[in-house]
This record gives C-alpha cells, sequence and structure tokens, in this order.
C-alpha cells in the first residue's frame, strides 16, 4: 500500500495535481493547511483534518483512519490562527541583542500497527534565528529560520530544499523506511 501524507499545501491545487501525477497512491490523508475547498477533498479522496489556516472549513480537528497496517491519526498540531508575520516580527524583537539564537524545527509521527504496538519517529532541523526577515517562500517562521550551513533562510532555500531536509521531509523519511522494513508494504 502507497500512503501519500501531505500537510500546509496553502491552496496549491496545481502543485498537489502534479505530485499526485509523478506516483499513483492508494491513501492519501492530508495533515491539514490544505485550503482547499472540502469538495476537492471529495473529489480527490483526500482524507483531511482542519489546520490552522483552513479558517472556513467544516474539517474535523482529528481523525482516525483504520486499515490493515492499524490505525493512523491525523492531526494538523496547531491550530491557533497564528499570524506569522506579526510573530516573526515579535521573535526578531524579543532576540535582539541576543547571542544564542539557536532554533529548531521538530516533527513528530507516532505510529499504531495492527497489533497495538505504538513506534513514535521524530524530524528535527537545526538552525538558529536570523537578524533579519528574509526570502519570500515558504510560511510560518521559515523567513527568519536560518540554516546555517546554507547562510540562507528556509524562506530562501524554497520549497525544493525544504521537501528535502525539513523535519518533516526527515520523519516521513523514517517512517517510510520503518513501514518498508517492518510491515511488509512494498513500492509497486
Amino acid at each position: 500500500m502507497k500512503v501519500l501524507i501531505t500537510s500546509d499545501i496553502h491552496g496549491d491545487l496545481d502543485k498537489l495535481i502534479r505530485l499526485r501525477e509523478i506516483e499513483t497512491f492508494d491513501l492519501h490523508l492530508d495533515a491539514g493547511d490544505s485550503n482547499l475547498h472540502v469538495d476537492n477533498l471529495k473529489r480527490m479522496q483526500i482524507i483531511s483534518v482542519k489546520g490552522n489556516t483552513d479558517f472556513f472549513s467544516q474539517l474535523p480537528p482529528i481523525r482516525v483512519v483504520e486499515n490493515y497496517l492499524g490505525k493512523i491519526i491525523i492531526v494538523h498540531g496547531h491550530t491557533q490562527n497564528v499570524k506569522y508575520g506579526e510573530n516573526n516580527l515579535l521573535v526578531l524583537r524579543n532576540l535582539t541583542n541576543k547571542k544564542n539564537r539557536k532554533a529548531r524545527f521538530r516533527c513528530a509521527l507516532t505510529y499504531v500497527n495492527a497489533d497495538g504496538k505504538t513506534i513514535t519517529f521524530e524530524g528535527i532541523i537545526e538552525g538558529k534565528i536570523a537578524e533579519e526577515i528574509k526570502g519570500d517562500e515558504g510560511f510560518g517562521y521559515d523567513p527568519i529560520f536560518l540554516i546555517e550551513s546554507e547562510n540562507k533562510t528556509l524562506a530562501e532555500l524554497g520549497a525544493d530544499y525544504k521537501n528535502r531536509h525539513s523535519h518533516r521531509a526527515k520523519v516521513l523519511i523514517k517512517f517510510k523506511e520503518y513501514m518498508e522494513k517492518n510491515e511488509s508494504i512494498n513500492n509497486e
């Protein structure tokens, strides 16, 4: 069984369609902030939950999907309708003249298999808070989250970099490796 897990699509239906044209999936789960109309989600057979930018959505905040692999619980993780631009400025103001600007993004994925065994996977990306807002790709704290090895913010590095190196990418890679090794799934 091939499962596509997405999050934070932010209404980019064209990108989602291109992604789904590359590969065929048996199940598509979305962890919120799709900003897609419920009719599109139903038509595309996407099982989704409400995120913090899905303002007018009637999606539930949490869903449980059961299949032969076990239970998959989908939740966005932060649903407080944050205004990131204001928060980015607040973070920068609070760190003025501070030497320690270390930062990290962390994502956790918990899987319960058919036998009831719970396994939690974690993805972390380390960085620091930049001195100023830079870049126009991404969302949230991306314009102030500096990847030191690249000397650029995530908003400057863009989606291709994030799709390979982000905390979400790392946790999904770990989950995929576990599933391929331990849960008798294949990539056919």
